[in-house]
């Protein structure tokens, strides 16, 4: 069982439909037992992060996600929620991964960034959630926010303007993609399909 949480500021129905789609038994829920209880969980996030760390808290999920030790998967704000802080509202966050989210601030380049991005693959490790997707694929990102590349959790990263910046970030049990894989065809359900077998081997 997959637990998407429902904290009132996630894309959840597109992340379920995806998950519909390859067959996978899910939950969206903001029960803590159903939640700590799940194979993996999946943070989507859709909107600001202080709005989204305020309804986390005065739901009490986010002592319900620090408590997760299975695989957790943070997707577009719910990437960036997984780390200390954000410019975004000047915002704390998750904590989870060290780093900290900044706002695109070239003149060169719209605000916020809406389209496909070809993914650049970094480092090994965390790289099963790669599995079976070719180098430079395209991804359907729609940010304004971004955590710059960090070569202890940079799994792969994408370019807008001249900037490089992470697309997907591991460490430990906590996964993240600053795109939507539920959005993203073929290989964003390859990537969805990849982190739910990455439940199935945990222990």
């Amino acid at each position: 069982m997959i637990a998407i949480v429902d904290y009132g500021a996630g894309n959840v129905h597109s992340v379920a439909r995806g998950l519909n789609y390859l067959g996978v038994k899910h939950c969206t829920t903001a029960q803590r037992d159903r939640i700590l209880g799940a194979d993996a969980v999946i943070l989507p996030g859709v909107g600001s992060a202080g709005h989204a760390m305020q309804e986390l808290l005065n739901s009490g999920l986010t002592e319900v996600l620090q408590r997760v030790e299975r695989p957790l998967l943070g997707i577009c704000l719910g990437l960036q929620l997984l780390f200390e802080s954000t410019a975004e509202d000047n915002q704390s966050c998750l904590g989870f991964l060290e780093g900290h989210a900044a706002r695109f601030s070239s003149p060169r380049v719209k605000v916020p960034h809406v389209g496909w991005n070809q993914l650049e693959f970094r480092a090994s490790t965390g790289r099963e959630l790669l599995e079976g997707i070719p180098d430079n694929s395209y991804f359907y990102f729609v940010h304004s926010f971004f955590v710059p590349v960090t070569p202890r959790v940079t799994i792969a990263s994408t370019r807008y303007g001249q900037l490089d910046f992470s697309a997907a970030v591991h460490s430990g049990n906590y996964w993240g993609v600053q795109f939507h894989p539920e959005l993203s065809g073929e290989h964003g359900l390859q990537l969805l399909d990849n982190f739910v077998r990455i439940s199935e081997c945990w222990s």
